[in-house]
């Protein structure tokens, strides 16, 4: 939404000036002269954060509709409950710790990444989840097609530690990779048709 404002003089402008009421740099006046314009600002302010958020964020702000400082409201609001110290925030944490999964064929890596991301920002929050547990959460999400790997981590759980299971789903990613690329390779002849397929 940012990238839309950056396009001309007055645009930026505007955006600044939002800026400046969520960041708390401009109070309400107390002139009664200045604080319609002030109270303009912040309506915008809210709109622009009601464009940004969308579904179910909405239900979290929609109340402050009407209030003369409904823009920074609306952005402390958002703030707070999406802190991992804040009780909302710690429930959406763990909503998207129950709902992330690997997907077969789909690169691994990014949802190891925040999966980390999501027990960091859960132990910030004062809700900690032992190193073993967090393979645990980890080993579990794989797809079915890597059971044969899920069993051998299981037989091998004396040597659990995060740092050794990233390492082995990663490198059995690299080789399943490895193998299609292969398999891609084979099944086609130089002259761009399968192998095995005479061109007419």
């Amino acid at each position: 939404l940012i990238h839309t404002y950056l396009c001309d003089d007055e645009s930026w402008s505007f955006l600044n000036q939002c800026l400046r009421l969520v960041e708390g740099r401009e109070k309400m006046p107390e002139n009664a002269d200045d604080r319609g314009s002030w109270i303009k600002r912040s309506f915008d302010t809210y709109m622009l954060l009601v464009q940004a958020v969308g579904g179910r964020q909405l239900d979290h702000i929609k109340e402050l509709l009407g209030d003369p400082e409904c823009g920074p409201k609306a952005w402390k609001k958002l703030q707070d409950i999406h802190s991992p110290t804040h009780a909302s925030g710690i429930v959406l944490l763990a909503r998207r710790l129950r709902d992330i999964k690997f997907v077969d064929g789909e690169p691994l890596q990014p949802v190891l990444d925040e999966l980390r991301d999501i027990f960091s920002k859960l132990q910030a929050g004062g809700l900690v989840y032992p190193e073993l547990v967090q393979c645990v959460e980890i080993v579990i999400r794989l797809p079915e097609s890597w059971s044969a790997l899920a069993i051998n981590l299981n037989s091998q759980q004396s040597q659990w530690s995060l740092e050794y299971i990233r390492a082995r789903i990663l490198e059995e990613d690299l080789r399943r990779q490895s193998v299609d690329r292969s398999g891609d390779a084979a099944g086609y002849g130089v002259g761009g048709g399968r192998s095995g397929f005479k061109k007419k």
